[in-house]
């Protein structure tokens, strides 16, 4: 299989934050005592918050450049493809002139790289599916080598003792 690299202009766009919840005045943990016949000890609650320590973990919403990023990723993987390596080179970068696509004009982007190693079938499919899709301004995937020994230049020893 060769190996492409992918260079891709995406659509710019700010980081979405959640909302966090206001904490309040009062004390989350609510003291009280809740007798039991087997016991008088006070049982305190549990917090009331979704944010108490409790609580699971939450990842923060993905921005749609690095939801292009997964999706471009997961597709090559589906097509029993590998993803060597991708990045996310440039956030909110000024375009050096201003482009059009799906009739709008950009003058800013976000510029990532992603190295794959795919069937020239698996290239195309990938290309296709980021033409038509509304969040990459431009793109294009280069052929990086057709094999290991071509990409880094190493080669075996003939004499190996």
């Amino acid at each position: 299989m060769p190996m492409y690299e992918l260079l891709c202009i995406a659509r710019a766009t700010t980081r979405i934050v959640p909302a966090t919840v206001a904490r309040p005045a009062f004390n989350i943990y609510k003291k009280f005592t809740a007798t039991n016949a087997s016991s008088s000890a006070p049982t305190p609650a549990r917090p009331v918050f979704p944010d108490s320590p409790d609580s699971k973990p939450t990842l923060p919403p993905l921005n749609t450049t690095q939801a292009l990023m997964k999706q471009s990723a997961i597709q090559i993987l589906d097509l029993k493809g590998v993803v060597k390596h991708f990045e996310l080179l440039k956030s909110d970068e000024t375009l050096p002139y201003r482009m059009k696509r799906h009739q709008e004009i950009f003058s800013t982007g976000d510029y990532f790289t992603m190295q794959f190693y795919a069937s020239p079938q698996s290239k195309q499919t990938l290309s296709k599916s980021l033409d038509f899709d509304e969040r990459v301004i431009r793109h294009t995937i280069m052929k990086i080598g057709e094999s290991m020994s071509e990409i880094t230049g190493y080669t075996l020893p003939e004499n190996v003792v």
